[in-house]
């Protein structure tokens, strides 16, 4: 299933909101629940019922881009699209859903 909504933020947008030394809540979309911080070293750090992983991030284009020192998955791209105040729908490559972002106030 595809997103149909808001244009993709842009590579500043995106940079922004990332740096902006906040805490999301994410949501996966199978409902998979977890806390981030991204921090401008291009480190990010997820805690949820699994515990925290501990990862890197970047800007790709009109994408931000996650590759997880732990699961072998390799890096995985996103478009996020703001659909709310604070909050973020994410789209993998393929369109597909893939969670949401939301800033934590």
């Amino acid at each position: 299933m595809s997103f149909d909504g808001p244009p993709a933020m842009s590579a500043p947008e995106l940079l922004q909101l990332l740096t902006s030394d906040g805490h999301f809540d994410f949501v996966d979309a199978d409902g998979a629940a977890a806390t981030m911080q991204f921090s401008r070293d291009g480190s990010v750090v997820a805690a949820g019922p699994g515990g925290e992983r501990r990862g890197r991030w970047r800007i790709a284009s009109d994408r931000y881009c996650l590759a997880w020192q732990s699961g072998g998955a390799g890096e995985r791209c996103y478009r996020a699209r703001r659909t709310g105040d604070g909050v973020h729908a994410l789209t993998g490559l393929d369109g597909a859903a893939a969670g949401t972002l939301t800033i934590r106030r």
